[in-house]
């Protein structure tokens, strides 16, 4: 069968909970998924000007993404990345269809204690009687990154009425210098498989503090000084 000219292009794009077909007219829909997800397949329909609908194979030179990894078929495949809005474009013969995506972050992969000084190494340097104050961070396999109400908690208890866990944010005040962890963790829910965590650490290095408070001596007479008076 010979085609005529196309008149239209038509994609339909699976994802993991909804499926949406798109032409070149734009669209309001999106493909729902997470960072961790992939759209597959991704089915390309050219028409031509009698309505004939033709399945077509687009090589790679006939797609373009905004971010994540794009698999030319069949089966098209694209692998979500970047949490936020994002698209893949199908080009043939002059006709464009863009499949708009809607990207949720994936499952926490690992957690960080931010310090307030970002110090790379989390290693947190304060004076006796000053304050530190840590921000619990989760990141998925992508490096998409959001905040988390956590679990916070001491390594040596004697230092538990120094921490004070506010969610998201934990206050240190140190008493005592010395080195002190504060351990962070977060619990999450993984449909099918129970209830996950990821848990991490940071070191307060606590110096001696500004001296608030002088105490002089009470000099005792010597007993020459005695003897003279």
């Amino acid at each position: 069968m010979t085609y005529g000219d196309i008149a239209e292009l038509e994609v339909t794009a699976v994802g993991p909970t909804n499926t949406i077909i798109v032409t070149s007219s734009p669209t309001l829909e999106s493909v729902y998924l997470t960072a961790d997800d992939e759209v597959k397949p991704f089915s390309v329909v050219r028409i031509d000007v009698q309505d004939n609908r033709q399945s077509i194979d687009l090589p790679i030179t006939g797609w373009t993404w905004l971010n994540g990894q794009f698999q030319a078929g069949p089966p098209s495949t694209w692998d979500a990345a970047n949490q936020g809005s994002s698209w893949v474009k199908a080009t043939l013969e002059g006709f464009e269809v863009v499949i708009p995506m809607s990207v949720e972050h994936g499952l926490p992969v690992q957690i960080d204690a931010r310090p307030d000084n970002n110090d790379p190494a989390n290693l947190i340097l304060i004076s006796s009687g000053s304050m530190g104050s840590l921000d619990a961070y989760v990141a998925d396999a992508d490096g998409n990154e959001w905040t988390v109400s956590a679990i916070w908690s001491v390594a040596d208890s004697n230092a538990d009425s120094w921490l004070t866990p506010q969610g998201p944010t934990a206050i240190f005040e140190p008493v005592l210098v010395g080195n002190w962890t504060v351990n962070v963790r977060y619990e999450f829910n993984v449909p099918g498989i129970g209830t996950q965590q990821v848990a991490n650490s940071v070191v307060f290095t606590v110096l001696p503090g500004n001296c608030i408070q002088f105490q002089p001596l009470k000099m005792q007479p010597s007993p020459l000084m005695i003897h003279l008076i």
